[in-house]
C-alpha cells in the first residue's frame, strides 16, 4: 500500500468521523470499516495516523452513552489493536476503558 492511497482513506475516515460527529446513534458501516483498516496499518504509517487514537478518545469521551453499542464496540478493538502493536500505553487505555464500565453494554464488557 502506498502513500497516497493511505491517504485517500484517511480522507474518507475524517468524512465519515464528522458524519458520526453529527449522528452518533446511527450504525455507520463505512466508519467502522474505514477505522478497522487504518488501525491495521497504523504502525506502518504511524506519523499519518498518530491522529486516530486521539478521534476515538473524543468519540468515546463526548458520546460514550449515545454511539451506537457496534460502532462502540469496533473503535474499542481498534484501540486494543492499537495497544498490542505498540502505539498507545497500557495505562492511558486502562483509564479510559474504566469509565465504559458503567455503560449498559454486556457485550463490551
Amino acid at each position: 500500500m502506498y502513500e497516497k492511497e493511505v491517504v485517500a482513506y484517511i480522507i474518507k475516515f475524517k468524512e465519515q468521523y464528522e458524519i458520526i460527529k453529527l449522528s452518533p446513534g446511527e450504525k455507520n458501516e463505512y466508519f467502522m470499516a474505514y477505522g478497522n483498516f487504518l488501525a491495521h496499518i497504523s504502525h506502518i504509517f504511524q506519523r499519518d495516523l498518530e491522529f486516530l487514537s486521539n478521534y476515538y478518545f473524543e468519540l468515546l469521551n463526548q458520546y460514550e452513552t449515545i454511539l451506537h453499542y457496534e460502532t462502540r464496540y469496533k473503535i474499542v478493538q481498534n484501540l486494543i489493536m492499537m495497544r498490542n502493536k505498540g502505539l498507545l500505553k497500557c495505562d492511558v487505555l486502562i483509564l479510559k476503558f474504566f469509565k465504559l464500565f458503567k455503560l449498559q453494554d454486556k457485550n463490551l464488557r
